[in-house]
């Protein structure tokens, strides 16, 4: 199960290899280059729920940036590492699962951490020039400027960086929904 989920995660997330390395391209079109600054400095460990269609998994998630770089890991709910990903001056370093490691472009997790996370500007600066970026309070959106203008990711947030919750709505039915740790043991 585990298994044939994260093969549906990884086909969702990614259609092609990469056209530049740091650079990941974004379910529904487009693409984003990771933007080598120091970025707002933070660390959270959340309980991130993925869904796709009917299929559920939820990981404990750590995430760090600070002056050094930006650092992601997806661990089970018992700590287990699953996966770890970084981005450190301009170098991207990935371990993935075997099942992963092929379809799945690493610089796509530091990638939705910088949409989500890092400053309205020094994400635009990383957008394909087909994309757009709507900062609103609490609510990120990337939308393609050409044709349909569809929003390809919808992101909102509650609270003040790192955020104590984080939804990310993407194509094809796929949502990541991340709590903060405490506030996700206060919601059970």
């Amino acid at each position: 199960m585990r298994l044939t989920f994260l093969l549906l995660i990884s086909l969702l997330l990614t259609a092609c290899a990469p056209d530049k390395p740091g650079c990941a391209r974004l379910p529904g079109g487009g693409s984003y280059c990771l933007q080598s600054g120091a970025g707002p400095n933070f660390s959270t460990l959340q309980q991130s729920v993925l869904s796709a269609g009917d299929q559920r998994m939820t990981l404990l998630t750590r995430i760090e940036n600070d002056t050094r770089g930006l650092r992601f890991a997806g661990m089970t709910p018992l700590g287990q590492t699953l996966m770890f990903v970084s981005w450190e001056n301009g170098v991207l370093r990935a371990d993935l699962p075997p099942e992963m490691a092929s379809r799945l472009d690493p610089a796509l997790f530091p990638a939705m951490v910088q949409i989500a996370m890092w400053p309205p500007e020094m994400v635009r600066a990383g957008l394909s020039p087909e994309l757009e970026l709507i900062a609103e309070p609490n609510r990120r959106r990337l939308r393609l400027k050409e044709a349909s203008g569809d929003d390809i990711l919808d992101i909102s947030w509650e609270g003040n960086l790192p955020y104590q919750r984080l939804k990310i709505v993407a194509p094809a039915g796929m949502r990541i929904d991340a709590r903060a740790l405490d506030d996700a043991e206060d919601a059970k």
